[in-house]
């Protein structure tokens, strides 16, 4: 074989090599963004899990017209509220703050 027949094979080689080395390293990062993908999906399933609302019949008991409790600003007459666990257990605090559960 001739020297450039060799250097030829050689270059070819090469370049193989470091296709096969790219295509190896773009695999190993698609495969870590799905992982980190479905990490950041179950986290934000786990968010909205705990957000769950729940509809609640509220109303308050000062004698001003309105009053503010848990980012909800109630009224003397009864409203229904969708509502968070954490804003309930506020609202359960109040005292200020009469809360039924709605029918049906």
């Amino acid at each position: 074989m001739s020297d450039k027949k060799k250097e030829d094979e050689a270059r070819v080689r090469a370049e193989a090599e470091a296709r096969a080395k790219a295509d190896a390293e773009a695999n190993a990062a698609t495969e870590a963004e799905a992982k980190a993908d479905a990490e950041a999906k179950a986290r934000a399933d786990a968010a909205a899990e705990a957000e769950k609302k729940t509809a609640v019949i509220a109303r308050h008991k000062t004698p001003n017209a309105n009053y503010r409790c848990a980012g909800l600003a109630l009224s003397q007459k009864e409203r229904t509220f969708e509502v968070t666990e954490g804003q309930l257990a506020r609202l359960r605090r109040d005292p200020w703050v009469a809360i039924k559960e709605p029918k049906g």
